[in-house]
């Protein structure tokens, strides 16, 4: 049977088998209980997991159906128990319970479990990879684990060895330098702010100029805004020249295409918040952050390495992750990375956005796990079992990261 190919989101859990070009299971990162003293139905699990838990579905016409598993009952507790893909588990527990249902949603047996790949962020821990390899090993008992840098499944997945990766996903937001499959771990720079905020932003905005109201816990609503964040919301070519428009956007933005029906009868027009939230991305500051946007992020990473190198990686940047996708921010940061470079270095300036850059390390991972090198790059349960956690040799082209002795080291994937 093909590998099993893994990406953890903070936001979903991407699934699917090697040699596949889309996941076949995309589902929610979250995990219901119930809380302390709650009434728990006889018929009533001790969990769930991913739709059932998230207690709600978008459709393709911006409405929302509850799950019937929780929408009648109060006194669960519904939460994310990854942030940063897998940079900070919040409980183990859930974390176990997302693993085993990833399998469970591709139909995989538990006594016949394939091999496995899990993309994992630059910044993951040696502690959060070696307690991810006991659990695959130790309670799901999977013959074999790959570990490889999502930065560089994405790059792959764009067919590049070099260049810099900018993922921005639900709650992490990092660049990640590459060359000939080697992170640049010293180049690399993460900012506090990611797709989590700006939906935040969107529903602040709403609140204080349309005079709306969401409570705390309103996962319907928020949910709706989400999807309507991702249908409408764009990044200004140029943000001071747009802002200009707004008085003209006022009169005719009561109109069927902006304005929308939340799930509790309350009407959102979006309006200038089309551009106005997601420009927090170039400008942190709309946040009341004082952290560097997106552009500098880049422009950061590249002038923390080598000199020689640059030139190549200012030619491949890869957006990766859902919050990339906004329509006119790959232009903008072209333009932007343009005015910031030194002037013999404009030219060089190239972004690549793919239209499927919301699942890029998947994808990587899916053309990684299908090539006949990719047992060499993993760990056996025999060898587990015997030693512990080792480094194994990669296949050419991808930097390899393991647990060894409770550090990272990255080694040239051909260099054995």
């Amino acid at each position: 049977m093909s590998a099993v190919v893994l990406d953890f989101g903070s936001d979903t859990v991407k699934a699917g088998f090697a040699g596949e070009e889309a996941p076949l299971s995309v589902f929610p990162s979250v995990v219901a209980r119930p809380r302390h003293g709650a009434v728990i139905n006889s018929g009533d699990p001790a969990f769930y997991v991913g739709y059932a838990s998230s207690a709600l579905r978008i459709s393709l016409v911006i409405h929302v159906t509850r799950d019937e598993a929780l929408s009648h009952r109060p006194g669960w507790t519904i939460r994310r128990s990854i942030e940063g893909g897998i940079v900070h588990v919040q409980n183990w527990d859930d974390m176990e319970q997302l693993l085993a249902h990833s399998f469970r949603e591709l139909n995989v047996a538990s006594d016949a479990i394939s091999p496995v790949l899990i993309a994992v962020p630059a910044q993951a821990s040696p502690q959060h990879q070696t307690k991810l390899a006991q659990i695959i090993f130790e309670e799901l008992s999977a013959p074999a684990l790959g570990l490889q840098p999502s930065a560089s499944l994405s790059l792959l997945s764009a067919g590049l060895e070099s260049g810099v990766v900018l993922e921005s996903g639900h709650t992490t937001t990092v660049a990640v330098p590459i060359h000939e499959g080697h992170i640049l771990h010293d180049a690399v720079r993460s900012v506090g702010y990611a797709g989590q905020e700006i939906t935040d932003l969107i529903l602040h905005l709403l609140v204080r100029e349309q005079g709306m109201h969401f409570a705390a816990d309103d996962r319907s609503a928020r949910a709706v805004v989400e999807e309507l964040k991702h249908r409408k919301c764009y990044v200004a070519a140029n943000y001071h020249e747009e802002v200009k428009c707004i008085p003209r956007l006022v009169k005719t933005e009561h109109t069927d295409s902006l304005s929308y029906e939340l799930p509790d009868g309350q009407i959102v027009t979006m309006g200038s918040t089309r551009f106005v939230a997601p420009e927090a991305l170039f400008q942190p500051s709309i946040l009341g952050l004082d952290q560097p946007g997106i552009t500098h992020l880049v422009y950061g990473a590249i002038s923390h390495t080598p000199a020689a190198l640059r030139a190549s990686l200012l030619g491949n940047v890869l957006l990766s992750g859902g919050n990339t996708l906004f329509p006119g921010l790959a232009n903008r940061l072209a333009a932007e990375l343009v005015d910031v470079v030194s002037p013999d270095m404009r030219a060089e300036v190239n972004i690549h956005a793919l239209p499927e850059r919301r699942y890029l390390p998947w994808i990587g991972g899916s053309i990684f796990a299908a090539q006949n090198t990719f047992d060499k790059a993993c760990l056996t349960k025999a060898e587990y079992d015997e030693l512990g956690l080792r480094l194994p040799a990669g296949p050419p082209g991808v930097c390899a990261e393991y647990v060894l002795n409770q550090s990272i080291i990255d080694i040239n994937a051909g260099g054995g």
